[in-house]
């Protein structure tokens, strides 16, 4: 199973959000950034503004996890960070993976 790095530095996360191409739907918003790295990274945020129960906010990063890994193929040996926030707390799986696939291929076909 191939694995996709994360972002975790909060410098990593400000550049993105400030240099990135941004997409927002109505579940989440998405910045993709061409990375300096070796290979395709990527976070999730999940507010308590969303849910104050670790167990929701968890259960919802692991979703946007699994579907992210999805789209590692495609981004495999490119260097590219993509962060994903969670936005709204009821969405079901089918729901997110359709967003973000939405999302990502608006960001790919406008690129810059």
């Amino acid at each position: 199973m191939l694995m996709i790095g994360s972002i975790k530095k909060e410098e990593d996360f400000k550049k993105i959000r400030r240099l990135g191409r941004r997409w927002s739907g109505g579940f989440v918003r998405l910045s993709i950034l061409a990375g300096e790295n070796e290979g395709a990274r990527s976070a999730v945020v999940v507010s308590k503004k969303i849910s104050n129960k670790a167990v929701v906010r968890n259960k919802i990063r692991r979703r946007v996890a699994a579907i992210l890994r999805e789209y590692i193929l495609i981004y495999e040996g490119k260097p590219v960070d993509i962060l994903v926030t969670v936005i709204r707390n009821d969405a079901t799986y089918e729901q997110l993976r359709l967003e973000i696939d939405k999302g990502l291929i608006q960001l790919l076909e406008n690129k810059r």
